[in-house]
């Protein structure tokens, strides 16, 4: 319609109601390089990656994992002690600051 009835950039953003004439530019653009379908919506958002079929799954089912041994046990009891006793020191330092402040 811009080329056949002769109007400019400006003149075709007010009889279209469009706020910016870069809009018609870029419209012009898509459509020389795609036509009609370089005109249709785009999809948004980040595209999915799709799972290899080369790539086995790392993670094993819960079922069939081993039962630990004793010494596996034990450290992975002490790696919970240990974060466990880091949280208690953090929130004693918190209530401490605290009642400093008050």
């Amino acid at each position: 319609m811009i080329k056949k009835q002769k109007l400019s950039l400006k003149q075709a953003c007010l009889h279209f109601h469009l706020s910016s004439e870069s809009l018609i530019v870029t419209w012009q653009k898509r459509f020389n390089e795609s036509g009609l379908a370089g005109l249709q919506p785009r999809k948004k958002g980040r595209a999915l990656m799709k799972k290899s079929e080369h790539e086995p799954n790392k993670r094993k089912p819960k079922s069939a994992k081993e039962p630990l041994s004793r010494e596996e046990e034990l450290l992975k009891e002490n790696e919970y002690l240990r974060a466990e006793n880091a949280l208690l020191k953090k929130l004693h330092a918190l209530v401490k600051a605290d009642q400093k402040r008050k």
